[in-house]
């Protein structure tokens, strides 16, 4: 009987979920697949596995069936667009974030609006990575995300602070930059580790004399 259940393909693959072992998923998934379990979720929790090892070339490979299996799904493209973006490939990074966004703009809050922003911002391209986190931010699903204290106000957090302050830096603007960490900091307010760390990247980061400045597409927005 042991040796007959070994044979069930649906068994390495929960062996390959449940792993805390990224190397050992492979292995389990890899069986999975080798017995015929071709779904895209195999695929897909490979090219995870890979991924976080970064095994970008086979992770590629893998989103790559996911795709062909799910054509009308945005997950396969928006991982393959992580691979490039890790693989430096940043066009083709833009181009499958755009794929992803057009099949569902509204998949995890807009996530794809935040990785197509980190692409253009990787080329340099500062006014589209803007454009970019404008939008997302405009999406009523954010909006509504961030009125759940706590995980709302941390996420909000993470766009002024990870996001629109290092942008605006890059840009050379740091009155912005500086406005986009005073609003993480207010959001932070209870959260003291969060607010420590906002306030030492504005003393690194930000000229005392400097003086925070609301940008106009903001004050439009409200």
């Amino acid at each position: 009987m042991a040796a007959k259940t070994m044979t069930d393909p649906k068994l390495y693959y929960q062996r390959g979920l449940e792993s805390l072992d990224f190397r050992k998923s492979i292995l389990y998934l890899t069986k999975a697949l080798d017995l015929g379990l071709s779904t895209p979720e195999c695929y897909y929790e490979r090219g995870l596995a890979y991924w976080h090892l970064k095994r970008f070339k086979q992770a590629l490979q893998d989103f790559n069936c996911v795709i062909k299996l799910l054509p009308g799904t945005e997950t396969g493209y928006i991982w393959r667009g992580h691979c490039y973006l890790d693989m430096k490939r940043y066009a083709l990074a833009i181009s499958d974030y755009r794929r992803g966004l057009k099949i569902n703009s509204e998949q995890a809050f807009g996530y794809p609006r935040l990785c197509l922003a980190k692409a253009y911002l990787k080329l340099h391209r500062y006014h589209l990575a803007l454009g970019e986190y404008r939008a997302y931010m405009a999406q009523n699903n954010w909006l509504k995300s961030t009125r759940k204290r706590k995980i709302g106000d941390n996420h909000k957090i993470d766009i002024y602070a990870s996001c629109l302050a290092p942008l605006y830096k890059a840009m050379g603007k740091n009155r912005e930059a500086r406005w986009a960490y005073e609003r993480a900091l207010k959001l932070a307010a209870e959260n003291g580790p969060k607010a420590r760390i906002i306030r030492q990247k504005i003393l690194r980061q930000i000229p005392k004399s400097i003086q925070s400045h609301t940008p106009e597409w903001f004050c439009l927005a409200k």
